[in-house]
């Protein structure tokens, strides 16, 4: 795969699967085996590939349930690395605005995303614990 397609399939990841929550693109682009890593990560995150992908998906959703939108900048990408800032905005279902931002670097295997590195500022659970947003069933157990 050719850089440029592999930084096209990194974003998809964000903006497709994540975003708009099209679950057909997390099983053509996720790569069965993916591990996602990050904060804070116990048993629940023991789940691999599309799966996870899709549980993460599901989870941003029950925050932003108004909607949201990712925006990247930049993209820094060398071989099978991709690594993007990315800014989040969007509302809680009781309208609240919510915007944050974090870095993920994902590695590319064969076309697909093998590896999620992410982090995000501020840390959403924490925040949506906060206004009472929290009760996703990945927050359960977490302790800030």
């Amino acid at each position: 795969m050719s850089l440029e397609e592999n930084i096209r399939i990194a974003n998809r990841y964000h903006q497709e699967v994540i975003q708009n929550l099209n679950f057909d693109v997390a099983d053509e682009i996720i790569a069965p085996d993916c591990v996602f890593h990050g904060p804070n990560r116990d048993a629940r995150f023991s789940v691999r590939g599309p799966a996870q992908a899709k549980r993460i998906a599901c989870t941003d959703a029950d925050y932003y349930m108004n909607g949201f939108k990712f925006i990247h900048e930049p993209v820094i990408a060398e071989g099978n690395l991709i690594a993007f800032i990315w800014r989040v905005e969007g509302q809680t279902r009781t309208g609240i605005p919510l915007s944050g931002g974090g870095v993920d670097i994902i590695r590319m295997e064969n076309g697909k995303v093998a590896e999620v590195w992410f982090a995000s500022a501020p840390p959403f659970a924490q925040l949506l614990a906060l206004i009472g947003m929290g009760t996703s069933p990945l927050l359960q157990g977490w302790t800030w």
